[in-house]
């Protein structure tokens, strides 16, 4: 799995310039094209770029808590990796959840993180950063940047300190200045499943390619990336799409979510293609 090639982004980009540039627009028309630009450079965790489009888009002499967040993020070491000559090749762990039923589970693989291996969470639906609960971030030293970010998800929105990890290593590759979002311990999740430590989008980003053998339960991280199209689309919103999924013979949008415990569809995407899908109980339908 390619994950975050940024072609789309690149491609979005060009068409919100040339909608600026064109002087056709209204200021609203303008100000949505900004901030989707605004989008693009935040969810491929270029916040520079970011503050830049943020400042510009802004009226003369306002300022806001995204324009503040972006100029704090835009100054901390940008993260980096470090690859042996090598594939790393790791097993994993499914822990299934309780609201699963034991089916499925989450993907988890070890990583070593201050001195201590841990089995974190892999969630590309964590669109921008990891997520770590606060115990977990002080025992790690994963330290608070001052910056803050709305985390949105099974127990609601929380606000959440965006902190850095120095270094953190998986097999033989190193992860230098990952960022994660530190959300308060929540006591009342672990009788669901246990959320202390998740990597997220901008891990997917940062190594690239990954590859997935279920049968076999284990990833590969190659050591050289291959030179080929991306299979995987990063949309604005920070959700991955799979581009070559098919039903019927016609393209379908299928949304890849590592944290997500069994494969969903929704009751429209059913009612179109019901004829190709097989289910058990209806109430294993979403809506």
């Amino acid at each position: 799995m390619d994950a975050f090639k940024h072609r789309r982004i690149q491609e979005s980009d060009s068409i919100f310039s040339k909608l600026i540039d064109s002087g056709k627009l209204s200021r609203k028309k303008i100000d949505e094209a900004y901030f989707g630009m605004e989008l693009n450079a935040r969810f491929a965790g270029n916040f520079t770029r970011a503050y830049q489009i943020r400042q510009h888009s802004l009226r003369d002499g306002q300022d806001d808590t995204l324009q503040t967040n972006y100029k704090t993020l835009s100054t901390l070491p940008p993260a980096m990796v470090k690859r042996p000559s090598e594939d790393i090749e790791v097993k994993y762990i499914l822990d299934s959840t309780k609201a699963s039923g034991g089916e499925g589970g989450l993907i988890r693989i070890p990583v070593t993180i201050a001195g201590k291996e841990e089995y974190c969470i892999l969630d590309n639906g964590c669109s921008e950063f990891g997520a770590v609960d606060s115990s977990f971030a002080k025992e790690h030293n994963i330290r608070p940047t001052g910056a803050l970010a709305n985390v949105y998800g099974i127990v609601g929105t929380e606000q959440a300190e965006i902190g850095i990890a120095d270094s953190l290593s998986i097999g033989g590759m190193k992860l230098y200045n990952l960022l994660f979002a530190i959300i308060p311990d929540m006591p009342q999740m672990d009788t669901i499943m246990r959320l202390d430590a998740v990597l997220g989008a901008n891990f997917f980003r940062l190594v690239g390619e990954v590859d997935f053998y279920g049968k076999e339960g284990k990833l590969v991280f190659p050591s050289r990336q291959q030179q080929c199209e991306s299979n995987i689309c990063l949309h604005t919103s920070g959700q991955c799409y799979i581009e070559e999924m098919k039903v019927n013979g016609k393209y379908c949008p299928m949304c890849l979510d590592l944290g997500a415990d069994r494969t969903r569809l929704n009751s429209n995407y059913y009612t179109v293609y019901k004829s190709r899908i097989k289910y058990g109980h209806k109430n294993e339908m979403y809506n």
